[in-house]
Formats: C-alpha cells, sequence, structure tokens
C-alpha cells in the first residue's frame, strides 16, 4: 500500500509541531517524538512504499503507530491505485458556445476517466452533472452566468472557468462550494469593475475578435488546443488527487498571453454583499 502526503504545511517549534491542512484545519502535536514523525514525514514525502520504510532509530511499532496517528488525522492519505481497466464515468457539462462545445467532446480526455458531455444554457439543465465547465466570456452572458453560477454553489457543484481570445488564455477560478471558495459570480463582478454598459463593451470587444482573426472561431485559434490540454490536466488533478493539487486555481485567475509569452496571476475575492456568503452572527444569547 502506497500512502501519500496531503497538501499540507508542516513547522516545528521546540517538541510541537504544527500541521495546516489545505481545509484551512491546524493540528498541533505535542510529543517527546516529534523527530521520528518528522522522519516517518520526510519518507513519504519520497513517496516510498509503507513496507519499504525503514529507520534504524524507528521501530516497527513505533512507526505503524506514527502512521494510523498521521491517517487519523487526514495528514496522509493512502493512495488508491485505479484497477486496470477501470473507466470512472463523470458526468460535465458544458456552458460554451456550439463550436467550442463540439471540440471539447471531441479533443478532451484525462486517462482512466470517461466524460458524458452535457449542454448546459440554464440552471434547468445542471441536474445529474459531476462538475461545471464555463468557456464563454463572461460579459456576453452576465445574468444567466450569475445565476448559473449562483446555482452551482447552492448545489455544491465545482465549477471551472475558461476563456479562450486570439491571444491569451484565462484558466480559473476554480470554484469548490465544499470548500467555501469564492464564486465565478465574484469573479464576474471583479471583472465587471466599474463597466456601466456591458452590452456596449461585448459589442466592443467581439468587433476586435473579428479585426484580429477574420471572423474565425474560437475554435480555430492558435493556441485552442493548448487550453484545452490545461482544462484537462485541471480535470485530472481534481479528481485523482480529490481537488488537493487543484488549490493553486481556488480564488485564482490565471492568464496566459501566447503574444508576449507572459502569464499574470490575479486573486478573486468574496463578494461581501452576495447572499452565498451572509451569515447570521453568532450571538450566546440566541443559542
Amino acid at each position: 500500500m502506497k500512502l501519500t502526503l496531503e497538501n499540507i504545511d508542516i513547522w516545528q517549534c521546540q517538541q510541537e509541531l504544527y500541521c495546516k491542512r489545505s481545509d484551512g484545519h491546524l493540528i498541533k502535536i505535542q510529543s517527546p517524538h516529534t523527530d521520528k514523525i518528522l522522519k516517518v514525514i520526510r519518507g513519504l514525502q519520497e513517496e516510498r512504499v509503507w513496507q519499504d520504510f525503514e529507520d534504524e532509530d524507528l521501530s516497527r511499532e513505533e512507526r505503524n503507530e506514527i502512521i494510523r496517528f498521521l491517517l487519523q488525522n487526514q495528514i496522509i492519505r493512502r493512495e488508491h491505485k485505479n484497477p486496470k481497466g477501470h473507466i470512472r464515468h463523470k458526468q460535465i457539462g458544458v456552458f460554451a458556445a456550439e463550436d467550442i462545445f463540439e471540440q471539447v467532446k471531441k479533443r478532451l480526455c484525462v486517462k482512466d476517466f470517461h466524460f458524458n458531455f452535457k449542454a448546459v444554457n440554464s440552471c434547468k439543465d445542471l441536474d445529474g452533472i459531476h462538475f461545471l465547465l464555463v468557456l464563454a466570456p463572461v460579459f456576453d452572458h452576465y445574468k444567466r452566468l450569475e445565476e448559473i453560477s449562483n446555482a452551482c454553489y447552492r448545489g455544491q457543484i465545482p465549477l471551472l472557468y475558461a476563456e479562450f481570445s486570439p491571444s491569451c488564455f484565462s484558466l480559473g477560478p476554480l470554484v469548490e462550494p465544499s470548500m467555501e471558495t469564492p464564486s465565478l459570480a465574484c469573479y464576474m463582478k471583479r471583472k465587471k469593475m466599474n463597466l456601466n454598459n456591458l452590452s456596449l463593451y461585448s459589442t466592443f470587444i467581439r468587433c476586435e475578435d473579428k479585426t484580429l482573426v477574420q471572423q474565425a472561431l474560437a475554435s480555430e485559434y492558435p493556441y485552442f488546443g493548448i487550453g484545452l490540454d490545461l482544462i484537462a490536466c485541471e480535470l485530472g488533478y481534481y479528481w485523482l488527487y480529490q481537488a488537493q493539487l487543484s488549490t493553486r486555481l481556488m480564488g485564482k485567475s490565471i492568464v496566459f498571453d501566447f503574444i508576449q509569452y507572459r502569464c499574470e496571476q490575479s486573486r478573486v475575492l468574496k463578494d461581501p454583499s452576495s447572499e452565498l456568503f451572509q451569515k447570521t452572527p453568532y450571538s450566546p444569547f440566541n443559542a
């Protein structure tokens, strides 16, 4: 059996060990055997097999006890290999233009997974899907995307946003409602900034795109295939590692500029005015 270290931060202070998990929980380990615990963790960092891990200062009983403790506190996890020939089926909703949707069905694939793609045009189409891909400019469908974003958040449906343009590719944010990440609507509001006329701005962008690519379809953009490969990588990480390696896109958006070969990253913060994040303050008198 193979054991894998979770995505955590670890630091030591005298005889105390602190582990901060990706879900925000902080675990304090106070023991005279902190050094032995660190030895096991360092061994697992090298992806060693459990049975092969040995140390002259660590007995088998001590090692097993430490591993049992780390498993119980979700600091490490058992890595279950996918049985040979076993394919996991996932229903993926896609909000995109027709040409992009057709290309996604043909070209988007991840090893050990079979994707069933379903076109999503409204909140009614969200039933039965495991994941939603939004591959459309937010300004073209602002109100509809806002409704779909809120419906996904309430329905605990994870969502990944991406946008193709003639010269760049935007990836993120990844929205994971179970981890209370910022929603797509938060990202949309940040992009909107102080624009007074979204339809006019959207028309302007489309005109610019037509001038640049002579009315080419988005699926014919030079870097369309690269964008699909990046999306496939994120989907694979998301399911194979239970979202642990996808945290880099939670609350973040990355723009790949293929003209100047630059990469820009921006944060997406929660919208405090959104009803999704408004909670009743705790009062001991109401308990």
